[in-house]
């Protein structure tokens, strides 16, 4: 979903009037991608990567400059080659704080509190994840992974 992730971000980065450098593209930011595992001795590996775009330093709620960073993380997975889990998860629905109905909501954020107290709740009561609702109720997202409904054999 490399695709739809790029374009979900410099999405989010217009809505936060940041101004995208030319050269940020799709394929720049691949091969920055693939040089950091490689780097990092990751690149045959099964890996995490993080991609976080961000605001140039200076000011405060006003800022300085609109100009756009990134910064890539990349950390190691399990040895065992990627497979389905065969005794499923454990999950419960978070109820304490909701996300709010907003176009904004939908951004991710270094820090989406509702996204940390999540997570605090499914460590809390020792579940693999927790349902994150909307002021409406219903499901957005779990405390670290989005949710995909496949219809059939297909994503609609």
């Amino acid at each position: 979903f490399w695709e739809d992730h790029y374009f979900r971000m410099m999405g989010g980065a217009c809505m936060l009037r940041m101004e995208i450098p030319q050269y940020l593209n799709i394929d720049f930011l691949e091969n920055e991608i693939i040089k950091t595992l490689k780097a990092s001795n990751l690149f045959e590996c099964n890996s995490r990567v993080r991609l976080s775009l961000y605001r140039s330093d200076g000011g405060f709620y006003l800022p300085t400059s609109r100009s756009l960073e990134y910064l890539i993380e990349v950390d190691k997975l399990s040895e065992k080659p990627l497979s389905l889990n065969k005794r499923g998860l454990v999950i419960d629905v978070f109820h304490d704080h909701y996300k709010p109905n907003q176009t904004i909501s939908n951004l991710k954020g270094g820090n989406s509190l509702v996204s940390v107290l999540s997570s605090i709740f499914a460590d809390e009561n020792e579940i693999d994840e927790a349902i994150i609702l909307n002021l409406d109720s219903n499901i957005c997202e779990t405390s670290g992974s989005n949710i995909f409904i496949v219809k059939g054999k297909y994503l609609p």
